[in-house]
């Protein structure tokens, strides 16, 4: 290659390397099975071409610095072994590799990847195999003194990546032989590509022990490829960003003994932090993982699973918003399910005063959104008859949807105002959305409702009662409250189809048909009867906080 091609190329080198911030993700190690360096990478764009290079040994990024210089001090030739570029395919990942024949066996070199520098000990792969040989020999002989000082002598040529190297930086050699050793006892041959996973896996498992490890990306190296990698797999982008900061903090200091038994630990705590910090707030999606996995969590489901839908329902909620550790999580599910068990309150309808608009069970797929341990109440005097609303109301009160009148009462009886209902509805739903014009004209400017009606009116869930009017005052229909919840639901509610009619369909507004069955479908809604649901009927404080928790539970907090 022809010199100034080569200073051209240092040049645009050397100010990546001054801008670069790294990939996602670059691997940098010996091969296996053959005198070459194996290079992956991510986070590249499609089809992306990277510059890399070798440096000869010792040097270093402040010699090619000097060699590309205007007025250079050392010679490139001198500083640079190898130089040529690398290309990612359409998903922005590199896997190649650089012969390393013409390189001197013992070495240390530096591989220049885009911009970011990695060391690499080459050792000839025979020599490897004979640093195997000795090791396991030690773990067989359980000399772990011996194992420890040879895995001291040559992890640099164990083909380790490099990212749990620097991740496990300051971790004892004495930890990571403690576990090692028991990975090796009674193998009599390892591949240096297996001694190179085994190896990072129990340097990882001894960091996880000194609470080293703070990056979720190396903690997938505990779980991929192991007996929970599709665990990890299937939770890891289910979970907030919280949820995984507390994954990486819980994981740590845990004492493991073994790459298996921390494979475990973490794939347990990835169950637990998928139930505590779901992106999906469901309760289904809750319930879900807990069907799914709970035979990895080991969660002792016998009394929980004899309490009726709607009580489980309101249990794993609360056991997610608690957000237990693996050591408390039993006691904690037992707090909940207990005063349930002798007291089950399900939602019916039907009685205490117009709870009929709401009535019927629901799914064990639905549930509650947050409920109160038992049933119990101490906000509001005046809900005592309304067993079937209690846990509906104090839920959306807990979450600040609901409120009552400041004086003990929640007047669950009363019929509920447009405005009312509306408010809930963004309280529940568009929370913080900004807040538009409000162009009816009986709303008030000063009104307390103004704001609601101003964001739902935004977000199209509400139209008013014509001639520019909000409808303020008015006690809003049944109908009405399926429309805009319908509105709310959007395209995470599917359309009705071969549902039975009410028997008063006639009289439910072709407007709100769609709405009425979808919901009904749903298990949102049922009718005031076996077959009526009496459209144009007021809704109550109580039927109402009933029909929003159920729908919370549906599909989520959070409008479309």
């Amino acid at each position: 290659m022809k010199n100034r091609t080569i200073i051209c190329s240092l040049i645009i080198i050397a100010a990546q390397m001054l801008s670069a911030t790294g990939y996602a993700y670059t691997k940098v190690t010996q091969s296996g099975t053959s005198d070459s360096v194996a290079i992956k990478a991510d986070g590249n764009s499609a089809y992306e071409v990277v510059p890399v290079m070798v440096l000869k040994a010792g040097k270093n990024l402040s010699n090619l610095e000097n060699a590309t210089k205007d007025a250079p001090t050392e010679d490139i030739s001198e500083v640079v072994g190898y130089m040529g570029s690398l290309s990612a395919d359409k998903d922005g990942n590199i896997e190649s590799g650089i012969d390393l024949t013409g390189f001197v066996a013992g070495n240390t070199y530096g591989i220049l990847v885009n911009g970011t520098l990695y060391e690499l000990k080459y050792v000839k792969n025979t020599d490897r195999n004979a640093i195997i040989s000795d090791m396991l020999a030690a773990a067989n002989a359980n000399d772990i003194a011996a194992l420890q000082a040879k895995f001291s002598a040559n992890k640099d040529c164990l083909s380790i990546d490099n990212n749990i190297m620097n991740a496990s930086f300051g971790v004892s050699d004495a930890s990571v032989a403690a576990v090692l050793i028991n990975e090796l006892r009674g193998k009599s041959t390892v591949s240096i590509d297996e001694m190179s996973r085994i190896s990072g896996k129990s340097m990882l498992v001894a960091s996880l022990n000194a609470n080293k490890i703070t990056d979720k990306e190396i903690v997938d190296h505990i779980l991929d490829g192991g007996q929970y990698s599709a665990v990890n797999a299937a939770l890891k982008d289910k979970i907030k960003a919280n949820g995984l900061n507390s994954f990486v903090v819980n994981i740590n200091r845990r004492a493991y003994t073994s790459v298996s038994d921390a494979d475990n630990g973490a794939a347990r705590e990835l169950i637990l932090d998928a139930m505590c910090y779901p992106k999906n707030e469901t309760t289904s999606e809750i319930l879900a993982v807990l069907q799914s996995y709970n035979n990895i969590l080991g969660l002792d489901l016998t009394d929980f699973n004899k309490l009726s839908a709607e009580n489980k329902a309101n249990v794993i909620r609360n056991f997610s918003n608690s957000k237990p550790s693996l050591d408390t999580m039993q006691s904690v599910l037992n707090g909940f399910v207990a005063p349930l068990k002798t007291a089950e309150t399900p939602i019916t309808g039907g009685g205490g005063g117009g709870g009929g608009g709401v009535s019927g069970g629901i799914s064990g797929s639905d549930g509650s959104f947050i409920g109160i341990q038992g049933g119990a109440n101490t906000i509001f005097n005046d809900v005592a008859g309304f067993s079937w609303a209690q846990d509906a109301i104090m839920s959306l009160y807990s979450e600040g949807i609901i409120s009552g009148y400041g004086d003990g009462r929640f007047a669950p009886q009363n019929n509920i105002k447009r405005e009312e209902f509306v408010t809930i509805a963004v309280s529940a739903f568009y929370k913080d959305a900004a807040s538009e014009e409000c162009d009816f004209s009986d709303v008030a400017e000063d009104a307390w409702y103004r704001k609601s009606i101003a964001i739902a009116s935004g977000q199209g869930i509400i139209s008013g009662i014509g001639d520019g009017l909000f409808g303020v005052g008015k006690n809003i229909t049944r109908q009405d409250m399926a429309v805009i919840l319908y509105r709310i639901a959007g395209d995470r509610l599917g359309k009705p189809e071969g549902h039975a009619l009410f028997a008063d369909d006639s009289e439910i507004a072709d407007y709100a048909k769609e709405a009425v069955y979808a919901l009904k479908a749903a298990g949102v809604i049922n009718g005031v009867s076996a077959d009526e649901f009496a459209p144009r009927k007021n809704a109550t404080r109580a039927e109402t906080a009933v029909m929003v928790y159920r729908f919370i539970n549906l599909i989520g907090k959070g409008g479309v």
